[in-house]
């Protein structure tokens, strides 16, 4: 025969085991919604995070890129205003080698008169080699001796304004 004492002992335990189930069932069901919910905020709070990085990267792209887009005209500006330049430079020097030439009939400036009184005085009291004045200008040889002044004239060219 079982004891009264053990039997009810069970018999309780028994019963208290029932009336836990469903309780317990229903805490583990609170904790687990706590959990997703926790998870969720978490999830979408990184979410946003990764959202404002991508942004912000995006941002700085398109700076850059605006950037390198203004870097570019600046570079064609540049190349532009350079070759204005070196443009003005080669029509000036065309300019110039085509004033001195005799077929202009100009009259020489300033300058080239000083120019050419300095170098036939200084050609005046030296002498070259050989004999002859050192000579310079319209008159005179272009290498300072008599005779030299055919070298541009012998092979057909001009000796650029100095005959």
């Amino acid at each position: 025969m079982v004891n009264p004492d053990a039997y009810g002992l069970s018999l309780a335990q028994s019963r208290a085991m029932a009336e836990l189930a469903p309780y317990s069932r229903q805490l583990a069901n609170q904790e687990q919604a706590t959990d997703y919910a926790q998870q969720t905020g978490s999830y979408r709070l990184n979410q946003g995070a990764q959202q404002q990085q991508l942004a912000n990267l995006l941002g700085g792209y398109t700076g850059a890129f605006g950037t390198a887009t203004g870097i570019q005209d600046i570079q064609s500006a540049l190349i532009a205003q350079g070759a204005g330049l070196e443009s003005a430079r080669a029509g000036a020097t065309n300019n110039a080698f085509a004033a001195g030439t005799p077929a202009t009939g100009r009259k020489p400036g300033l300058f080239e008169q000083m120019a050419v009184a300095a170098a036939g005085s200084a050609g005046s009291s030296f002498s070259q080699p050989g004999g002859g004045s050192n000579t310079y200008g319209p008159s005179g040889s272009i290498y300072g001796q008599n005779g030299g002044g055919n070298y541009y004239s012998s092979r057909g060219l001009t000796s650029g304004g100095f005959a």
